[in-house]
C-alpha cells in the first residue's frame, strides 16, 4: 500500500454521493484523511447516512460509515450551498442510456444547471458518471469559468 500525505483541511463534494458509486467512494476518501460531504436529492438516503446507517448492502461500508460518522470526516446532505465549500467536487451521477445504448448527457447538464451557482472556478470539477466521449468538452463550453477535469 502506497502512504499519501493528505491535506485534511481540503473537502471533498461529492454529487450523488449516497448512491452505490459516490457513497462507497465518499468512505474510502473519509478514510483516508479527507472531509468529504456526500450530496444528494434523495432525502431518505442523506437520512440513512445521517444516522449510521448504510443505504443499499455493500460489504465493508457499514464498518467504515460508523467510524467516519464519529470523526466527522464525513457528512450527509440535500442542501446545494455546501458545493460552496468543497476544494473538489466529484458528479458521480447515474447517467441514463437513450434508445440506441448511448450514454444520454441530460441528466448532467440539467444538474450542473441546478448547481452551477455554488460552483467556482477555484474548485477542481470532477465527472466520474459514465458519458459519451466528448462530454466534458462540452461542459467546458457551456461553463467556461468552471475547472473541468
Amino acid at each position: 500500500m502506497i502512504a499519501l500525505s493528505v491535506d485534511t483541511t481540503q473537502k471533498v463534494v461529492i454529487v450523488g454521493g449516497c448512491g452505490h458509486v459516490g457513497l462507497p467512494f465518499g468512505l474510502i476518501l473519509s478514510d483516508s484523511g479527507f472531509n468529504v460531504t456526500l450530496l444528494d436529492k434523495d432525502s431518505k438516503k442523506v437520512d440513512l447516512v445521517s444516522n449510521g446507517k448504510m443505504p443499499f448492502i455493500e460489504p465493508g461500508c457499514q464498518e467504515l460509515l460508523a467510524k467516519h460518522r464519529k470523526t466527522e470526516l464525513l457528512s450527509a446532505t440535500t442542501e446545494n450551498e455546501k458545493l460552496t465549500t468543497a476544494d473538489f467536487v466529484v458528479i458521480v451521477i447515474g447517467t441514463a442510456l437513450n434508445s440506441e445504448f448511448q450514454p444520454d448527457t441530460k441528466g448532467i447538464i440539467v444538474l450542473l444547471a441546478e448547481i452551477s451557482q455554488f460552483l467556482s472556478s477555484s474548485q477542481v470539477i470532477i465527472l466520474r458518471s459514465t458519458v459519451y466521449p466528448g462530454t466534458t468538452e462540452r461542459l467546458r463550453d457551456l461553463y467556461p469559468n468552471l475547472n473541468f477535469v
